[in-house]
């Protein structure tokens, strides 16, 4: 049996109710939520398949030291850290890249997923930046953080991210981010 407000005749011949404006905004604003939701995740999944699709094991520029350097890593030789690379030192991404030569045979595994773990995480701290600003309505947050999410997870990142001499570009925008 039809009730009064979905029967035919009281919504001028219509069977579905009629939604006012408060509920027409609610289900819009989900959709927009979703349509955002969804941007992200495939973004998430093509840049991670660019950055398989790029991953090469073969060292290239500067990264050909880990081979130079092995002797010096299986001896632990900590002068190794203080080399001059150009006009700097770069001593964390040395530490990262002799644990690869030992651990993982120079692969440029752990290069990478440090440089995946370093960008992710300077996505978080901005993500926790966003959502710690209680001046802003927690819809804005959530919209604000989407949309970050769909920036920061854009597939040509995936160039950066698998090349394991640029961990320190994804190391310096974490200490960016987090100085900030």
């Amino acid at each position: 049996m039809l009730t009064r407000e979905t029967s035919p005749a009281a919504n001028g011949g219509k069977i579905l109710p009629q939604l006012n404006r408060s509920e027409v905004r609610r289900y819009l604003l989900a959709v927009f939520l979703s349509a955002l939701a969804v941007w992200a995740v495939v973004d998430a999944v093509q840049m991670f398949q660019r950055l398989a699709h790029y991953y090469c094991a073969l060292p290239v520029w500067d990264y050909w030291r880990t081979a130079e350097n092995l002797t010096a890593y299986k001896q632990f030789h900590v002068a190794t850290l203080w080399q001059q690379h150009n006009e700097h030192r770069i001593i964390l991404p040395e530490l990262i890249y002799a644990a690869d030569a030992l651990l993982m045979h120079a692969r440029q595994i752990l290069p990478i997923a440090c440089s995946v773990v370093f960008y992710l995480g300077a996505f978080a701290v901005i993500a926790a930046s966003f959502w710690s600003d209680g001046r802003i309505s927690v819809l804005n947050r959530i919209i604000a953080v989407m949309l970050a999410a769909i920036v920061v997870l854009w597939q040509g990142i995936a160039t950066v991210l698998a090349d394991a001499f640029l961990l320190q570009w994804t190391l310096l925008q974490i200490a960016v981010a987090c100085a900030l």
